[in-house]
């Protein structure tokens, strides 16, 4: 069986299949994989809505510092030519929003800490 462009597709090797026809997905089906996959999904969801994202905060040691595939290395000026062309005409994350008054105030003292 092939495509348009004359390329072979595959085939799953469950396609046409059901519980009924077919030991295995039985036996799958019968083990709940996905409603305790989404069990898990779910619990996860609302624990992050709890307790904020999983990851917030944490560094990833495997790859900070020297073990960084970028680690001293600079962008060709190709590449950083690519990046410029793609971000073009895209608006910027926080373009349109405004600070409130109290936002602005507590900013502004916490910058004259530093001067």
């Amino acid at each position: 069986m092939t495509n348009k462009k004359g390329i072979k597709k595959r085939i799953p090797w469950n396609k046409g299949l059901t519980k009924e026809t077919d030991e295995r997905i039985k036996s799958s089906w019968n083990k709940g994989l996905k409603g305790l996959r989404w069990q898990k999904v779910s619990a996860m969801i609302s624990h992050n809505k709890e307790n904020g994202v999983w990851n917030k905060g944490k560094k990833r040691p495997e790859i900070s510092g020297e073990k960084h595939p970028m680690y001293g290395k600079k962008h060709s000026k190709k590449t950083l030519l690519k990046i410029s062309k793609s971000l073009k005409g895209k608006l910027a994350w926080n373009k349109g929003i405004s600070h409130t008054k109290e936002h602005i105030k507590n900013s502004s003292e916490s910058h004259l800490k530093y001067l």
